[in-house]
């Protein structure tokens, strides 16, 4: 049979004037634990089971939950709907719910900012201007990230401009990966100038006054060019509110021996030849401010007898 060994022992009354040797370890039959004994406290130092060591953290959470339940009742009367908090993990981790239909409210009073510390540095602020709750990322200087998809059910406003784009306007942006206004002038077609379209060149040949841009077809570019000619055949009225003026001077018609001008309509102002001016003075023809006596009528008269006297005498007159 194998050996036991078993310690002495007595009722927790007759530990009352028992002194035990030092190191000496007896069993309380009563509370059916251990007792370990100096060799001077009567009745030793009793060893706590661990049923007890398991209630009494229990009763530990237990008063601290009712003082800070106390706490809240006494000095936060009517601003928090705390519902028997509990403690997880341990004390420094708190966790507070609200229980059946109450609300957890986390409040500030008037003037005050409610500011959510994390790693010991302010991670969000929550002010209120009036009806509206303002929130601060980091002092200010933070950005506000979400890590999912945010429904923005109410709509949303940028410096108190409602904001009435759908998502299928939003979609548009999916490839907008920095300030929307440097992208636009990257590229062509949203230029804020013209030197940025891909299809223009104007650094061949910097365009002077005057000038237009013109297709070149070999390299598929518009380029900076001086229109010397052409024609409009769809045009019925050519007006213009500026002097018309040729580029050279006594180079170019106004009209030819093949396509005549119809009629010209002036007003009382002179024509101006190289030599002298011809205008109209007094209802008569002048030239250089001389009045040609003989009218129109003096004029055909002669011409007309001029031509059968032709044709009298078979004379051809020069």
């Amino acid at each position: 049979m194998a050996d036991q060994i078993q310690f002495r022992g007595g009722t927790t009354a007759e530990y009352g004037t028992f002194v035990g040797a030092e190191r000496e370890i007896t069993v309380d039959t009563t509370l059916d634990t251990l007792r370990i004994h100096d060799g001077t406290t009567a009745g030793g130092h009793i060893l706590q089971k661990k049923s007890e060591y398991t209630s009494g953290i229990a009763a530990l959470t237990g008063t601290i939950t009712t003082a800070y339940q106390n706490y809240v009742n006494t000095n936060l009367t009517s601003k928090a709907n705390l519902d028997s908090p509990t403690f997880l993990n341990h004390i420094y981790s708190p966790e507070f719910r609200a229980t059946g239909s109450g609300h957890l409210k986390l409040r500030a009073e008037v003037g005050n900012d409610l500011n959510i510390y994390l790693a010991g540095q302010e991670t969000l602020q929550i002010t209120r201007s009036g009806t509206q709750a303002r929130f601060t990322s980091n002092g200010g200087t933070g950005t506000f990230k979400f890590n999912q998809s945010v429904d923005l059910a109410g709509g949303f406003k940028v410096d108190g401009t409602t904001i009435t784009a759908t998502a299928a306007h939003l979609n548009h942006l999916s490839n907008v990966t920095s300030d929307i206004q440097t992208q636009l002038n990257s590229g062509g077609g949203g230029a804020t100038n013209i030197n940025s379209l891909t299809d223009v060149d104007t650094s061949t040949a910097s365009p002077t006054n005057g000038q237009s841009l013109v297709w070149n077809s070999t390299n598929s570019k518009w380029e900076p060019s001086t229109i010397s000619g052409g024609s409009n055949s769809q045009a019925t009225t050519f007006t213009w509110n500026a002097h018309l003026l040729p580029t050279t001077n006594e180079a170019y018609d106004l009209g030819s021996a093949e396509k005549k001008i119809r009629h010209l309509f002036l007003s009382d102002n002179s024509i101006k030849f190289e030599n002298g001016t011809l205008g109209i003075s007094n209802g008569n023809l002048n030239y250089n401010g001389n009045e040609l006596t003989a009218s129109f009528a003096v004029i055909n008269l002669l011409n007309a007898r001029l031509e059968a006297l032709e044709n009298q005498s078979n004379l051809i007159l020069e």
